[in-house]
């Protein structure tokens, strides 16, 4: 079956089909495109920076752990203060030390 006019298109394919049957080639090269640019604009760190990097995140960690772990020993001191006062003054009590 020829067309009469190569002006007129087909009425079976729209005007911008591929005529291949598929344009999943032309996606696939263009998602690549995507993700090569993506990595490539990404700066490269050279591996003494990444240790140095590494090195300061470390010593970041450290110090908050050390900060959190003096936070916590003073609420437990606090802690423990207030129950030996508690204590002491259940004992006064139990003594019949306790004024009225």
């Amino acid at each position: 079956m020829t067309r009469a006019s190569p002006s007129m298109p087909c009425m079976r394919c729209p005007a911008d089909a591929d005529p291949t049957g598929g344009n999943q080639r032309e996606t696939d090269r263009l998602k690549a495109q995507k993700k090569a640019a993506a990595a490539k604009s990404k700066p490269k760190e050279s591996s003494s920076n990444l240790q140095k990097r590494k090195e300061q995140d470390a010593e970041a960690l450290r110090a908050k752990q050390k900060v959190s772990g003096t936070v916590t020993s003073l609420e437990t001191d606090l802690k423990n203060r207030a129950q030996k006062k508690e204590e002491e003054k259940a004992a006064a009590e139990a003594k019949g030390g306790g004024s009225k």
